[in-house]
C-alpha cells in the first residue's frame, strides 16, 4: 500500500496544468501566462500575491533572462498578476 501511496505521489508532481480560455479569445497577457508561465515553476493565479511580491519577482524574472519579453509585454503580465482572475479561465491537470 505504501508503495502505491508513494506512485501517486510521484505521478502527482509530474502532473502538468492545462489552461483553458472558454467563451472568449485569451488576451495577449493571458496568452504569455498560458505559454511561458509554469514552465519552470508552478504557475502563479492572478491576484494571489501581493502587487510588491509581483514586481519583485518580474524584475528578477527580467534580470535572469530565462523569459524574453518585451517591455510591453512585461507591463502585460504584471498588470495581469496583479489584477484580479479573469472569467473563463478553466484550469485541469493531466
Amino acid at each position: 500500500m505504501k508503495g502505491l501511496a508513494f506512485a501517486l505521489v510521484l505521478m502527482t508532481g509530474c502532473a502538468t496544468e492545462q489552461i483553458t480560455i472558454v467563451g472568449r479569445e485569451p488576451t495577449p497577457a493571458e496568452s504569455i501566462w498560458i505559454a511561458k508561465c509554469g514552465s519552470c515553476h508552478r504557475r502563479v493565479r492572478p491576484a494571489t500575491q501581493t502587487p510588491e511580491h509581483v514586481e519583485k519577482e518580474m524584475a528578477k524574472h527580467q534580470r535572469q533572462r530565462r523569459v524574453k519579453l518585451a517591455p510591453e509585454e512585461w507591463a502585460a503580465i504584471i498588470a495581469f498578476l496583479e489584477g484580479p482572475m479573469p472569467e473563463g479561465i478553466v484550469s485541469s491537470v493531466r
